[in-house]
């Protein structure tokens, strides 16, 4: 859906990406190689590429991603199936969540090889009862951690070379299928979680008050 290949400085605020397919390495619905984009409430859903169904960040490229939605990509290759960060590429995630995605090694979320790896890093995001497999991982030179988050199950889910960082909680956390969509089912496993060290927490996802659910999307 969206290729930056040159360099780009883009902001995308309440844009649903859906229905891309990644050519070459991946990046099905985003896939940036120079620059910086910066995605806010965002729904990244249904892509496709050999890595990073969802999105892709490779080279001398940032993505910021801040309360933001990856359900149901796909990787078809090694894994990334909602994100892929390798050869130097950052991605920074806050507030996010996922479910349903799909890949071999991190179904969620791969840093992988290739020049100086890809780094990674997971703040107050929500890995959801329904993002099953190997979810969260490293693979050769990579680089990912993971603070104030939610996963089912740790040992499991993530792979070796991940640094788990405070705040980490296992907990089986099922979203919503009514609206307000994509939400916890059960806010009160959420409750408490996270941290609140950030001025820009006031909203979720759809634009309402976060209360005191600080970790993924929806409040």
């Amino acid at each position: 859906v969206i290729i930056a290949y040159n360099p780009c400085d883009w902001r995308l605020e309440g844009c649903v990406v859906t229905g891309g397919r990644g050519e070459g390495q991946g990046g099905g619905g985003i896939d940036v190689q120079q620059g910086r984009v910066v995605l806010q409430r965002c729904r990244i859903s249904q892509n496709a590429g050999l890595q990073g169904g969802g999105v892709r960040v490779a080279g001398a490229a940032l993505v910021d991603a801040s309360d933001c939605l990856f359900v149901d990509n796909s990787a078809e290759g090694i894994g990334g199936g909602a994100a892929f960060a390798n050869r130097g590429g950052t991605l920074v995630l806050r507030r996010c969540t996922f479910t349903g995605n799909r890949g071999k090694h991190g179904s969620a979320l791969l840093a992988g090889r290739g020049g100086f790896g890809g780094r990674i890093n997971a703040t107050n995001c929500l890995f959801a009862k329904e993002q099953v497999g190997l979810v969260v991982a490293v693979h050769g030179e990579g680089q990912l951690t993971l603070r104030h988050s939610v996963i089912a199950k740790l040992a499991e889910m993530v792979s070796e070379g991940v640094v788990v960082g405070d705040g980490v909680v296992e907990r089986e956390v099922p979203l919503r299928l009514e609206a307000p969509r994509y939400g916890p089912l059960f806010t009160a496993q959420l409750r408490g979680l996270g941290t609140s060290d950030e001025d820009s927490i006031d909203t979720d996802l759809y634009k309402r008050e976060r209360g005191s659910v600080l970790v993924g999307a929806v409040a």
